[in-house]
């Protein structure tokens, strides 16, 4: 069982964001996550609904359906969703010798755009109305820290060409020079070495994925840009995949730029503690979880954490 914060949206109660702490039960189809007490616990759904179901790697309109059908219908608040941003298409081989490719793929970014084996941006605007008008609020799961690790050339699900040895991510596009270097990281592998060293964890790569720099203006922007074209189709909010390897003024600054929205009755974003996929079918099976999203050092084998209760609420 992993904690969690996630920085979520008010709804129709005037510009604003609050927060509120989940603990996550488990990653089936139907998985809840449910409320503790606190002082950022309220969610502000539609009718008093409390509940979110996460419905890990389901395509968009079986999302929509499942809305529609038993979400909407059964009092359900929210869906939380897979990263519907393009990622790298990564292979690896079964114990019999047959190439498959992983859920954790998802979690290796190529491009901004929305287009993921869930489905393309029709179908995922689509969904977001079907869910909003059966009142189920939309969360989505968005990877920000990161691009993809360290595989050299390749072409992303939707067909957009990358090179992470030239950290060339040209449907961004992102350069070598928006990415933290090893004199910002400080080891000479360039890795995270030390869990229990906040700069390490926050400007060294991350089991090998190359690592924003949030400083950067050029990074910023395009985040903020990438948040508001998902919050412009009627999403509630997001689960901020890997917020605990990003340093939190930089999450401010974001969160900041997000522009207030009434669509879909909703308005602006939300945060989450990661729980970053392994990066093999190995640590898949025995699949470990992220730290916090505020000031604190995440554990070296990476074990459950939970932040420390601080109020971090912004206005739009």
């Amino acid at each position: 069982m992993s904690v969690a914060m996630w920085f979520a949206p008010k709804v129709n109660s005037g510009p604003g964001i609050v927060l509120w702490l989940i603990v996550t039960i488990c990653c089936l189809p139907r998985a809840a996550l449910c409320f503790s007490n606190g002082r950022f616990n309220d969610p502000k759904f539609l009718n008093n609904r409390t509940t979110i179901v996460e419905l890990f790697e389901w395509a968009w309109p079986d999302v929509a359906q499942e809305c529609v059908d038993f979400l909407g219908p059964f009092g359900y608040g929210a869906v939380q969703v897979s990263p519907p941003n393009e990622n790298a298409v990564l292979l690896y081989k079964t114990p019999g010798g047959v190439d498959v490719r992983s859920w954790y793929e998802r979690y290796e970014p190529v491009s901004y755009k929305i287009t993921s084996p869930s489905g393309e941006l029709e179908e995922f605007a689509d969904m977001v109305r079907k869910c909003n008008e059966s009142q189920v609020r939309v969360f989505v799961d968005v990877v920000l820290n990161h691009m993809t690790s360290s595989i050299g050339e390749g072409i992303g699900y939707g067909g957009t060409a990358f090179n992470s040895d030239n950290f060339a991510y040209d449907g961004v596009p992102y350069r070598a020079s928006d990415f933290h270097s090893r004199a910002d990281c400080g080891t000479a592998s360039g890795l995270v070495e030390d869990y229990t060293n906040v700069v390490q964890v926050r400007n060294c790569k991350f089991r090998d994925r190359a690592d924003l720099n949030h400083r950067l203006e050029s990074v910023r922007s395009r985040i903020v840009d990438y948040l508001k074209r998902l919050l412009s189709v009627g999403v509630s909010g997001f689960r901020i995949d890997g917020a605990d390897y990003m340093w939190p003024e930089d999450l401010e600054v974001i969160y900041d730029r997000l522009k207030a929205t009434d669509d879909a009755g909703t308005e602006t974003a939300s945060e989450s503690v990661s729980e970053t996929p392994p990066q093999t079918p190995e640590e898949a099976a025995a699949m470990t979880e992220g730290g916090t999203a505020a000031d604190t050092q995440p554990s070296a084998d990476q074990g459950t954490t939970v932040t420390k209760d601080e109020e971090t609420a912004t206005q739009a």
